[in-house]
């Protein structure tokens, strides 16, 4: 089974939904962020945000790869998508920790706060795509 042009339409409206949640995150956090940690926070939460985003990203193509494939095969691809999704997150985050100079605890608070919100857009696209 390949990927068709269903598991693009699937995984495009689910990088659509991430989109929408990444900038409703963003904007409800600006304002605290800003007034509690200044402008080097804010710099912390959009990239904390932006790792989260790129791991969900790279976490949703397993699931879409593995749509329409028979039951038995499925959790292998569910549980692909969990470890990159991860791994890709937490590898993101000590390059940036490592390598740049930003507010740490705000870069790890938005990495978690991110990482939660779009998990909840991450469930409801597996269990779509487990459907299928």
């Amino acid at each position: 089974m390949s990927l068709g042009p269903d598991p693009v339409r699937s995984y495009l409206r689910f990088v659509l939904f991430l989109c929408l949640v990444a900038v409703g995150t963003l904007g409800l956090g600006f304002v605290p962020t800003r007034a509690l940690g200044g402008s080097d926070a804010v710099r912390g939460m959009f990239i904390g945000c932006g790792l989260s985003f790129v791991g969900s990203l790279a976490g949703g193509l397993p699931l879409a790869v593995g749509a329409g494939r028979p039951l038995q095969a499925r959790g292998a691809y569910l549980l692909a998508s969990m470890a990159i999704r991860m791994l890709v997150v937490l590898a993101g985050a000590l390059v940036v920790l490592l390598t740049m100079q930003v507010a740490r605890p705000a870069l790890l608070i938005w990495v978690a706060i991110s990482y939660l919100a779009f998990l909840a857009i991450d469930i409801g696209y597996a269990l779509k795509r487990d459907r299928e």
